[in-house]
């Protein structure tokens, strides 16, 4: 799905806290490529029961066999609350994908694994990505990532947001960071900013 640099403006508003599901503009997403969409001003709620997620793009970003997921280009901005774990400001939660050149500016309200981009990662890969939102959670909460883990990659990307946590597990960058995921921070080149 490539976007043409169209806006979803201040009509984003998902509640998904009665079915404890995942949570964003695509709830669960695989084997597809996300490109230019940008969304402003959304608002997420959920209370996700299990693995189930909450991001304002996507909520679960699973790659089934064969299958591939790309996120680039995209922009968002605005409120995600989850009751539960795993809370991101771009995704929830991901495994195998791919995301370069995002910039995510989204207030992040969870518990467990929240983060400012991504809640929690399985062996993704992040180039040139930001998150400036804020982060409040209790624990594995990190500016950028609530967990990288298993090789995650990330490599240019940067978190301006402040970071709170009432339990353990707190960074500015990333909450827990697995000892085989490999973190390259330099500045990143900054894509234009949400409008």
């Amino acid at each position: 799905l490539v976007g043409s640099e169209m806006c979803i403006r201040d009509s984003l508003y998902i509640d998904e806290t009665q079915e404890g599901v995942s949570a964003g503009l695509f709830g669960n997403f695989s084997g597809y490529e996300l490109k230019n969409i940008i969304i402003s001003d959304a608002y997420v709620k959920a209370s996700c029961k299990d693995r189930n997620a909450a991001g304002v793009l996507i909520g679960n970003a699973s790659q089934g066999y064969g299958m591939s997921i790309s996120v680039s280009d995209c922009k968002v901005s605005g409120t995600v609350e989850n009751t539960k774990a795993l809370s991101g400001g771009l995704v929830g939660y991901n495994s195998y994908g791919t995301y370069k050149d995002c910039v995510v500016d989204v207030e992040v309200i969870g518990e467990g694994k929240s983060g400012g981009f991504i809640g929690e990662d399985f062996n993704g890969i992040y180039q040139n990505c930001i998150a400036k939102g804020n982060v409040s959670g209790s624990w594995s909460v990190g500016g950028f990532a609530g967990v990288l883990f298993f090789e995650s990659g990330v490599d240019k990307c940067a978190s301006y947001g402040k970071v709170t946590a009432s339990d353990w597990n707190v960074g500015g960058f990333a909450g827990y960071v697995e000892s085989l995921s490999l973190i390259h921070i330099s500045e990143p080149t900054r894509p234009e900013p949400i409008s």
